[in-house]
Formats: C-alpha cells, structure tokens, sequence
C-alpha cells in the first residue's frame, strides 16, 4: 500500500481571550497573502528545515519507532517510504509549493476550534 496522498495542516496559538477577533483577522489575513502572493523562498527553506528536523527528533524517541514500525508493518508498508517522503519534501520547488497552495487551500473550509475558559475577565 502506498502513502496516502495527504497531509494536515494546522496552527496553534496561546492568546488573551480578550483579542480572539485580532487572532481571527490575523489568520485569516495571513492564509489569504500566502495564497495571492505565494510563500518566499526563505520561509519554504525554514519550513523544509524545521520539518527535517522534527522528523528527525521522532526518529530519536523508541515509542514513536515502534509506532511508525507497527502502523506500517500493518498496512503492508516498507520504511523506505520514511526516506521517500523526506527526499521529496527537500525536492520541492518554490513554484511547486506556490501552485500547490493557491489550488488545494480553500480558505473557506478553515475550521478554527478554541478551547479554554473564555468567560473570565
């Protein structure tokens, strides 16, 4: 069985309860210039980093190993395919990551979940 041809994508933030229109607005005014003027080649360069790098700290926990070792021997999976992803997050192009971007991202779908005690001043 091959990767599946998806991936997530997600924000976390700690704010004041009291500024949640300005975390909104913010977002939403981020994802819209990412989308029409595209990413630039620093930000996709530290994100490909910082990527290689949190794969590379899971790889150095047991559990996380024995996980990855279970779920694929489950589906049938060779770890090749660890290497495989790797090698072609560090081949994407600034044109690839931008096309892909303003085809698949629709902000309209953006589901934003808060937790936490907003009732208290």
């Amino acid at each position: 069985m091959a990767m599946e041809n998806q991936y997530t994508w997600g924000v976390y933030a700690i704010f004041n309860p009291n500024v949640k229109n300005q975390l909104d607005s913010a977002l939403h005014d981020e994802i819209d210039q990412a989308i029409s003027k595209g990413v630039t080649t620093d930000e996709l360069d530290k994100s490909k980093r910082s990527l290689m790098e949190y794969r590379k700290t899971l790889l150095g926990l047991d559990n996380y190993l024995a996980y990855q070792q279970l779920d694929y021997l489950k589906d049938g999976r060779d770890l090749n395919e660890i290497t495989d992803f790797e090698n072609k997050i560090n081949a994407l192009s600034l044109e690839s990551v931008n096309a892909a971007l303003k085809k698949y991202f629709d902000p309209s779908k953006l589901v934003l979940v808060y937790t936490g005690d907003f009732d208290k001043k």
